[in-house]
């Protein structure tokens, strides 16, 4: 009977999750994380804008253990020694280690902007989802009517939560980002439609820019701008957490390395997808989409592994729809070069996330 490990209630394992059970009746599989339910991000815009209560966009962990016949522990796994099959776990529910035949790594990144001065004391990464989410109403039940909010990074996720909050919060938004082209993200047409947009809700884009200091009203500027706000939000992209770096193959930016097959470069016996991983052979952007479409593939490696068979290739696909909430149940899609925005494009998005959201508690 395969020993299966779990690190991570991310998406992709989440996903794998029925099929790999499926698949393998009788292995003893533990689901490893330190939260009791699992956040998607794809619904937190509409939770800050107030179209979704909060429930929706959380899947209890407990519920998808007793579903697919898991075992469940609450730890945070600080370390893996990937030689002597082993992780290091430190929590209510383990502290210590745990032994493996098979591991996965799905522990998503994060938004923490620790090495700018003042952001650890007095800012609130994007992600963890759970965390923004907690310290965003936080935020909402203590400041004051029309108390500013800069976001610090103009990425899509961070352009999304921008919206979000100046449809919910009447004070001004401001976002800031280094980089010296707007929304580089977006076609030329998708972008000029964004900038419209957000000039329309009165939220300030500040390009080519770098905050050198995050205070506990206010953001400094690289040029000596003080921009006045009450909460500022790290969104300035994904994160690597440390741990692996000190016992993992990992890039330059601390994410690690997985090959075609999604197992960790080196290792017969260890995965690792979404947000955490870079594909080596297919290197793609961090999105939730790319997590979500390797979780059937990695449920079948992880299957034939067990059973010693040969393993299938992931191959992401080169483009796919981006969905930008406006905040007003209106959205922005994008797809190869062509863009819609209105309220058909809401309707979409609402519909697949709530579908996603059904099919992990149903």
């Amino acid at each position: 009977m395969a020993n299966i490990l779990l690190i991570g209630a991310g998406h992709a394992h989440l996903v794998a999750l029925p099929a790999l059970r499926q698949a393998l009746p009788n292995a003893r599989i533990t689901l490893i994380d330190p939260g009791t339910e699992a956040a998607y991000s794809g619904m937190l815009p509409g939770v800050v804008a107030g179209h979704y209560d909060t429930p929706l966009m959380m899947a209890p962990l407990d519920r998808i253990a007793r579903r697919h016949k898991l075992h469940l522990m609450r730890a945070s796994v600080t370390g893996i020694d990937p030689e002597r099959r082993l992780v290091t776990l430190m929590g209510p529910q383990g502290t210590g280690t745990r032994s493996y035949d098979i591991a996965s790594i799905d522990i998503g990144s994060h938004a923490c902007l620790g090495d700018m001065p003042g952001f650890r004391d007095h800012g609130v990464p994007v992600k963890p989802v759970g965390v923004f989410r907690r310290r965003w109403q936080d935020f909402v039940a203590a400041a004051p009517p029309g108390t500013p909010v800069a976001l610090i990074g103009a990425g899509l996720a961070g352009i999304e939560i921008a919206f979000a909050i100046r449809h919910s919060h009447d004070g001004p938004v401001t976002v800031i980002d280094s980089g010296r082209t707007e929304l580089a993200g977006l076609p030329p047409r998708a972008a000029r439609q964004l900038r419209h947009e957000m000039a329309l809700n009165g939220i300030t884009l500040l390009s080519g820019h770098r905050v050198t200091r995050v205070a506990a009203d206010h953001i400094l500027l690289d040029d000596g701008r003080r921009i006045e706000c009450g909460l500022a939000i790290g969104a300035a992209g994904a994160r690597a957490y440390d741990w692996p770096q000190a016992c993992l193959p990992v890039d330059g930016s601390g994410f690690i390395r997985v090959g075609a097959d999604l197992r960790v470069m080196g290792r017969d016996d260890l995965f690792a997808a979404g947000d955490c991983a870079v594909q080596t052979t297919a290197p793609r952007p961090r999105a939730g989409v790319y997590a979500v479409r390797q979780g059937p593939l990695l449920a079948c490696n992880i299957a034939a592994l067990a059973r010693g068979r040969a393993l299938d290739a992931f191959h992401p696909q080169h483009d796919y729809l981006k969905l930008v909430s406006l905040g007003q149940r209106r959205a922005l899609a994008v797809w190869r070069g062509l863009s819609l925005r209105g309220r058909a494009a809401w309707w979409l998005k609402d519909r697949i996330d709530r579908r996603f959201m059904a099919a992990l508690r149903d």
